[in-house]
C-alpha cells in the first residue's frame, strides 16, 4: 500500500493517508514514507494518525471520514504536542481522541489529564488508555 491508497482486508477497509514525520532507522537507512492510517471496522472509523505534527489536510481526512475514534499524539518534540493535538481534533471533530505517544522517554513528557481537560474545553471526548488497556 501507498500513501492515498485504500485496501479491504476480510476484517475491513484500510486505507493509508500522510503523516508528517522523518523516517530513519537507527542505523541511518531511509524506512519509507511516514503515514497514519483511517480502518472502517465493523462500522466505525479509526483514524491512527501515526506519528506526525500537524497539518493542514487533518481537516480534510476529517470532512472524508466520520471518525469515531481518533488516535493522536501529545508528546511533543518527535510529533504534535498537546496544543497542535487539540487544534488537530478541531480540525477532524472525531466522537472520541485517545493520546499516544507520550512518557516512553522524558523528552515527550506529556499529561494526558490535560489534554482530556483541553477537549473538554472545546466540547470533546477524550479516553486516556493505560499501557496494556484496550477498547470495544
Amino acid at each position: 500500500m501507498q500513501i492515498g491508497g485504500a485496501f479491504e482486508f476480510p476484517f475491513g477497509l484500510v486505507k493509508l493517508v500522510q503523516a508528517l514525520h522523518g523516517s530513519m532507522t537507527p542505523d541511518g537507512l531511509y524506512a519509507g514514507l511516514a503515514a497514519g492510517v483511517v480502518m472502517n471496522i465493523d462500522g466505525q472509523c479509526i483514524y491512527h494518525c501515526g506519528d506526525t505534527g500537524l497539518f493542514g489536510d487533518m481537516k480534510l481526512i476529517g470532512e472524508m471520514h466520520k471518525v469515531d475514534y481518533l488516535l493522536v499524539p501529545i508528546g511533543g518534540n518527535y510529533t504534535m504536542d498537546i496544543s497542535d493535538a487539540a487544534q488537530a481534533v478541531k480540525m477532524i471533530q472525531p466522537r472520541c481522541a485517545i493520546p499516544m505517544h507520550y512518557n516512553t522517554f522524558e523528552i515527550i513528557k506529556a499529561d494526558p489529564q490535560v489534554f482530556q481537560s483541553r477537549l473538554a474545553e472545546l466540547g470533546y471526548q477524550a479516553i486516556i488508555l493505560a499501557p496494556g488497556d484496550s477498547l470495544e
